[in-house]
This record gives structure tokens, C-alpha cells and sequence, in this order.
């Protein structure tokens, strides 16, 4: 919701991993001049560190059952902050809500941006294997060009669907997620099945159960993880392009 948010808005999108250290995220945001963030707030605590050091004006916070209906969202976000104590204590003055943020846009008149193709999408930060983390400038031109090689090269792959449903497992943060199932799937009308977190592979393969999915991306890795959890030989892989 942010990403296409920030994309209409006709604003820059930097993209974070939530896993970063302060130090980390301070060379992000500086770096980038990023003036607002959206962040959940089991992370908040690692920003908490650095505002004072950064450019940032706005925050807005969110919570992982925030978009969930009312009970199921009490529900998600109170287990999550008070059973398993998934989010350290913070303090952001002056931080708005994600659900609060929407509700004030809703009463506001959408006015379309002017953007070309040159204009910039993404600072997309690399991994900075070999140094610190650099942004590269993509383009609105840069990532449509993309996406329409992705679904040409993918020929008549998925011919005769009535929806594409692809799994995605990789971060969303992640160049090859967002273009190859973010983006792609959007311009196809396709529906990506998110697996919030990989790492638990047997939960993992309880989510692919439920599925009758045409198309998954990953890594060796990540391949090679599933192919020894239990569960995985028996599933339904006919329906996979």
C-alpha cells in the first residue's frame, strides 16, 4: 500500500531492510535524504536511534495486523506486542499511524503527479559487498521497460489462467522480488502469496499447501532449504509453470 502510495504520489522510493543496524539505516536515510518513512513498529526502536541524525520529518508506524479486519487486527498486533514481545519499547514523537495516516489521505482530493519516464522510481540500494550501500537511480522508464521484458521473455507461460498466483518468498526490498513478483504480478492482474518470514521452512511449506500456485522465485538456497523439509515432496506441483 505504501509503495504504490509513494509510486502515485509521484515521490521516490527507497526501499529498507527491516533488519538493519542503526548505523545502517542512518547511512540509508542520509544518503538517500529520505524526508519520510513508513516502518513497522517492531523496528521503530532501531530508528529511534538515529532520527535526530537524519533529514527524516515524517513517520508513520504501523503494526503487522494493521490492515486486517478489526478483531483478527486486535487480535494479530496483541500477540505480537504483548504475547511474543516482538516489539521493543520506542519513542517517535510527533509519529502518525499507518491506519490514521490512510484515513486523513481518504478525505483528501487525489491530485495526479506529473512524472515522466525519466523522472526517478527507486534509489535502489545495492548490498554493499564491496564498500557501503550505494542507491541506484531507476527510473519510471527503467522499471516499465523491465517488467515488460519479464512477462515477454516469459512467452505463453501462463496461457489459459484466469489469474497468475505466485509465490514470493524473497524480500520485497530485494530488486529481484519486487520487479520479478511485485511488480510483474501487478501488471499481469496475478496475486502474490507472501511468506512474511522463509526462515521457517515448515510453515513455509504449510503456506504452499493451500495453494494452487503457476509460479515461485528464490535461490538456491532457499530451493535447496525446502527440498529437505518434510511435507515438501508431497505437494501438488501440477498446476506449476
Amino acid at each position: 500500500i505504501a509503495l504504490f502510495g509513494i509510486l502515485r504520489a509521484g515521490m521516490i522510493v527507497v526501499n529498507v531492510n527491516p533488519l538493519y543496524t542503526a548505523r545502517e539505516l542512518e547511512h540509508q536515510l542520509s544518503d538517500a535524504g529520505v524526508r519520510a518513512i513508513v516502518i513497522v513498529e517492531n523496528f521503530a526502536a532501531t530508528l529511534e536511534q538515529v532520527i535526530d541524525k537524519v533529514a527524516v520529518e515524517a513517520v508513520i508506524t504501523t503494526q503487522i495486523g494493521d490492515r486486517l479486519p478489526l478483531v483478527k487486527r486486535t487480535l494479530v498486533n496483541t500477540v505480537v506486542k504483548h504475547v511474543k514481545r516482538m516489539v521493543p519499547s520506542f519513542k517517535l514523537p510527533g509519529a502518525v499511524s499507518f491506519n490514521n495516516a490512510l484515513a486523513k489521505g481518504s478525505k483528501q482530493t487525489f491530485q495526479p503527479a506529473q512524472v515522466t519516464g525519466d523522472d526517478v522510481a527507486f534509489l535502489q540500494y545495492t548490498g554493499g559487498t564491496t564498500g557501503v550501500s550505494k542507491g541506484a537511480m531507476l527510473s519510471h522508464g527503467n522499471m516499465v521497460y523491465n517488467v515488460y521484458q519479464g512477462k515477454a521473455w516469459q512467452l505463453n507461460a501462463f496461457e489459459g489462467l484466469t489469474q497468475v498466483c505466485a509465490i514470493t518468498a524473497l524480500p520485497l526490498y530485494h530488486i529481484f522480488s519486487l520487479q520479478s513478483n511485485g511488480l510483474s504480478m501487478m501488471v499481469q492482474g496475478g496475486e502474490n502469496v507472501l511468506i512474511t518470514n522463509p526462515r521457517d521452512f515448515p510453515a513455509f511449506v504449510k503456506e504452499l499447501h493451500k495453494h494452487e500456485f503457476n509460479y515461485i522465485t528464490g535461490v538456491n538456497t532457499l530451493f535447496a532449504a525446502l527440498l529437505n523439509t518434510p511435507g515438501f515432496e508431497d505437494l501438488d506441483f501440477s498446476h506449476l509453470r
